[in-house]
C-alpha cells in the first residue's frame, strides 16, 4: 500500500520551487513589516512631536498641561483606532 505525499521536492534538479518561495517572502512577509515598522515609526514620531509641543506649551501652567494631555490622549486614541482599522 503506497501513502500519498504532499510536498516540495528538494532533491528535484528542477528547482522552480525555490524561485516560487523566495518569491512569496516579499509579499507576505518583508512587505507587511516593512509598513509595520513604517506605521509605528510615525506613531512614535508624532507622540514625540506632541511631548514637545506639550513641554513648550505647558511652561508652569497645570491646567494648560492637564488640557493638552487629554488633547494629546484623545489624538492618540483616534490614531490608534485608525490603525488597527487600517490593519484589519
Amino acid at each position: 500500500m503506497e501513502s500519498a505525499w504532499c510536498g516540495f521536492p528538494f532533491n528535484d534538479p528542477n528547482r522552480h520551487w525555490e524561485t516560487l518561495m523566495l518569491c512569496s517572502t516579499f509579499p507576505f512577509f518583508v512587505v507587511p513589516m516593512a509598513l509595520i515598522t513604517v506605521l509605528y515609526f510615525r506613531i512614535s514620531l508624532t507622540l514625540y512631536r506632541a511631548r514637545e509641543q506639550l513641554n513648550r506649551n505647558s511652561r508652569g501652567r497645570e491646567e494648560s498641561w492637564t488640557l493638552s494631555q487629554d488633547t494629546i490622549q484623545n489624538g492618540c486614541h483616534q490614531n490608534a483606532m485608525l490603525v488597527l482599522i487600517s490593519v484589519f
